[in-house]
């Protein structure tokens, strides 16, 4: 299972003390107005795979007039000038409905020249999931953050259908720790790695990562952090190889 570090862009100092890690999930939303060589930084970062998310539901919420057709264009160009390999539909059914995400995903598609990678909600249906599946060959499972699963557990014949389809499918936004093993995701992304802003401390044994109690509750966020991204990589390298 490969785990992307989401919102690296948010942090690129933090990364670069690192070395950069091998996968990352950016939004376009955060990097659309960026300077190419603060572009050319983040994909620098990157050692293996960089996704790419729209960002539409911050840039809905970001004030002023929303015009999807330009903030589509604007996103194509930006996939083909950095020749972005995997990216992410603009994930809209609740906002406008099936008929016009799915004239949005048309559209990028055609602009591109690519597939994206479509958004499976469980209010679509099991039947518009196996038709995502026969059309797609990397899909992603959303609403998982927000809590549209009542019962994730509905998840786990879904991922299996795709695997014996030969396709792969990213959980976006999952990482329960304790899951990951039953939950077979061909990949996911997380933002825990920067949970030292809630104040956690994460140790990886080995086999797993938790967060501990800090015996210092003056813990400095900037050592915090460097250690979190530590113990999040190796954890990352093990469930890759695992």
């Amino acid at each position: 299972m490969k785990i992307y570090f989401a919102s690296i862009e948010t942090r690129l100092e933090q990364v670069e003390q690192v070395g950069g890690v091998d996968y990352a999930l950016t939004t376009f939303y955060n990097l659309r107005n960026k300077e190419e060589k603060q572009i050319n930084r983040v994909r620098q970062l990157v050692r293996k795979s960089w996704l790419i998310d729209s960002g539409a539901f911050t840039f809905m919420n970001s004030g002023g007039e929303v015009n999807w057709d330009e903030y589509i264009d604007d996103y194509a160009d930006f996939i083909n000038e950095y020749n972005i390999e995997l990216f992410i539909e603009l994930d809209l059914y609740s906002i406008i409905g099936i008929e016009n995400t799915e004239k949005l995903r048309k559209r990028l598609e055609l602009k591109t020249g690519k597939k994206c990678i479509p958004v499976f909600h469980p209010e679509l249906g099991v039947g518009y999931y196996k038709r995502m599946v026969e059309a797609y060959n990397y899909i992603a499972i959303g609403g998982i953050v927000v809590g549209k699963w009542k019962d994730e557990n509905q998840m786990i014949p879904l991922i299996n259908y795709a695997k014996r389809k030969g396709v792969k499918v990213h959980g976006l936004g999952f990482t329960r720790i304790s899951k990951l093993d039953r939950f077979k995701f061909h990949s996911v992304d997380s933002t825990s790695w920067m949970s030292d802003r809630f104040g956690k401390v994460y140790v990886f044994d080995g086999k797993t990562i938790r967060d501990v109690p800090s015996a210092n509750k003056r813990t400095d966020w900037r050592r915090a952090s460097y250690h979190n991204i530590t113990q999040w990589k190796k954890y990352a390298k093990y469930m890759e190889e695992k």
